[in-house]
């Protein structure tokens, strides 16, 4: 799971935090938390960065939910006004 990382990010006009998941730097989906019920929604990225090399972007399930329902926990647990 080293070759993945998330990332927090605010998005204007909303109250809670983004997250951004990549894998070895390339972008894969960013996680948001909905305000009505808490809960998550996930957005796929489909642009790709000029990498300085290729990113296969094949890496095992069980990593990639782990990441998924960490940056979930994560998210339910921070709320942007908390930050400032």
């Amino acid at each position: 799971m080293k070759d993945f990382r998330i990332e927090f990010l605010t998005r204007d006009g909303y109250v809670f935090l983004a997250a951004e998941i990549a894998y070895r730097e390339q972008r894969i989906c960013q996680l948001f938390r909905r305000v009505e019920d808490d809960g998550i929604e996930i957005e796929i990225l489909d642009e790709r960065f000029e990498l300085k090399e290729s990113v296969l972007l094949r890496f095992p399930l069980e990593d990639f939910l782990s990441v998924l329902d960490r940056t979930k926990a994560e998210l339910l647990a921070l709320r942007l006004d908390r930050l400032t």
